[in-house]
């Protein structure tokens, strides 16, 4: 029997960062996405959360307002949420190599059991995936295969 679980079900919850790593658990994550178009992607696999220092700790905390800041104009509002990247066919260049960078600074750690070849590593954005995108529903790689980077949907 398959299991659904919503992320921020009510809405409530302002502040996370979170990984969908697909994989196939039985638990299906659901997620609201899609800026103001309010997308209901769901997706099988397990969810990590994400918080802490970026790759380089130097660059100080991860922050998801960064990620969400590439879909927002000036002014704060939601500009490239949803069909925006259809409809125009072109996600800015400028937007979208903001994008990579925020997405390469979010560390993600693989562990062996005997804890001798512990690694972190970068996310990477999932290219081939690229007509998924929307703010809060980014398709990235893992180490562990696929995934979908996750956080608050700015309505």
């Amino acid at each position: 029997m398959r299991r659904i679980e919503m992320i921020d079900p009510d809405g409530t919850c302002h502040d996370y960062l979170g990984l969908i790593v697909e994989h196939a658990t039985g638990v299906i994550y659901h997620q609201q996405c899609g800026g103001l178009e309010n997308h209901d992607r769901s997706v099988e696999g397990y969810y990590l959360p994400l918080g802490g220092v970026r790759f380089h700790s130097e660059e100080g905390d991860l922050n998801w307002r960064n990620l969400a800041a590439v879909f927002h104009g000036a002014d704060g509002s939601c500009v490239y949420g949803g069909n925006s990247f259809r409809e125009y066919q072109v996600f800015p260049a400028d937007r979208l190599a903001i994008l990579l960078r925020e997405i390469e600074a979010v560390p993600f750690w693989t562990f062996t059991e005997e804890g001798e070849a512990d690694e972190r590593v970068s996310l990477r954005f999932d290219e081939s995936r690229f007509a998924e995108l929307v703010e809060a529903w980014v398709p990235v790689l893992t180490p562990y295969g696929r995934a979908i980077l996750t956080w608050p949907n700015c309505d």
